[in-house]
């Protein structure tokens, strides 16, 4: 699935775990920056000293996701979910490692959930578009359904473009437009590989 923008995580906490705040939010700028393995360390650092602080999980597993340790991944993610189970980001990151563990039903219906929870309009739109890309490009092709994918793109773009004021609404238009014509392009590809396929 394709990469996206880090999520900023802003959680308010009391005197005792700011400093567990403090690393974690190193750990994330550590991700950012492409050190890894420093950013692993200050979060298993965070996670020996409090294995219930669910932000340190979700940036461990986004660090686990980059190094392709899928399974690690989905377990701290398991357990950022077992604290909030609406944390839409974590579910789709989830969905993303559970769909390179070729586990596609499992990334198909982490991605329903978070449509059916109606997060924040970005969350729902970056989960339009996974389970557009899903649908679209998945090896298993019980999973593929383009004109599905189609409307679940169609969907993403509409939340984007109504995001956007003034001039970037403009911007916004465009990259929607560019967006779906590429969906459709790539669902003629499919159409046609297919008819020659049963030709």
């Amino acid at each position: 699935m394709p990469a996206r923008a880090s999520e900023p995580i802003t959680v308010v906490y009391g005197a005792g775990r700011s400093q567990l705040m403090n690393l974690t939010m190193d750990g994330q700028s550590q991700l950012e920056k492409g050190n890894l393995e420093a950013a692993q360390r200050n979060l298993d650092t965070v996670i020996k000293a409090d294995p219930t602080f669910y932000p340190a999980y979700y940036v461990r597993a986004r660090v686990f996701l980059l190094q392709r340790k899928y399974q690690e991944a989905v377990q701290d993610f398991n357990e950022a979910l077992r604290k909030d189970s609406t944390f839409a980001e974590a579910a789709l990151l989830r969905a993303r490692a559970n769909y390179y563990l070729v586990r596609y039903s499992e990334s198909l219906k982490e991605i329903e959930h978070v449509v059916n929870i109606r997060p924040r309009q970005d969350a729902l739109a970056r989960a339009y578009c996974d389970r557009a890309w899903l649908r679209l490009n998945c090896p298993d092709q019980s999973y593929r359904n383009g004109q599905q994918a189609l409307k679940d793109a169609t969907s993403a773009c509409k939340l984007i473009c109504v995001e956007r004021r003034g001039d970037d609404r403009y911007l916004g238009d465009r990259l929607c437009r560019n967006r779906r014509l590429r969906l459709r392009g790539a669902l003629r590809r499919e159409s046609l590989s297919r008819q020659r396929r049963e030709a």
